[in-house]
């Protein structure tokens, strides 16, 4: 019934909280400081942009990376 978006960096801690204060992020700016190891490599990110459309249940819809 509604969608949320959320951002994932990939950054250190210190460059992932300059980037969000640079650009002012009103949105959800996650990390879980893992780099490309945590939820990067979990739902299979390999490029930037990517996007994944997942369900409220958790079920991946759809994947992709422009």
């Amino acid at each position: 019934e509604r969608l949320t978006v959320i951002s994932l960096s990939s950054d250190t801690k210190s460059r992932w909280k300059a980037a969000s204060a640079k650009h002012e992020m009103t949105w959800q700016n996650l990390s879980d400081l893992k780099g490309s190891n945590g939820l990067y490599a979990k739902y299979g990110v390999r490029g930037i942009p990517s996007y994944i459309l997942i369900s409220p249940q958790g079920k991946v819809l759809k994947k992709f990376t422009l």
